[in-house]
């Protein structure tokens, strides 16, 4: 069927040939191009303060092993 498709689109050169090996079935969908949706990232200070919250935590943990 693939031969066939291909004598039809390349009627005027002759010397056209399929690499049979190399085809492949089936289609790629890009997902992220079709489906993904922007959404805005938070504000730095919302980040820096949630940012300042976990190494406080952290410090106050490793505070308590040294202890």
């Amino acid at each position: 069927m693939r031969t066939e498709a291909l004598e039809l689109d390349t009627a005027p050169a002759p010397a056209a040939w399929i690499h049979h090996d190399k085809t492949k079935v089936g289609h790629e969908i890009p997902f992220n191009r079709h489906f993904y949706v922007f959404t805005t990232p938070r504000p730095l200070e919302e980040i820096d303060a949630e940012l300042k919250q976990v190494t406080d935590r952290i410090l106050e943990m490793i505070g308590g092993l040294s202890a």
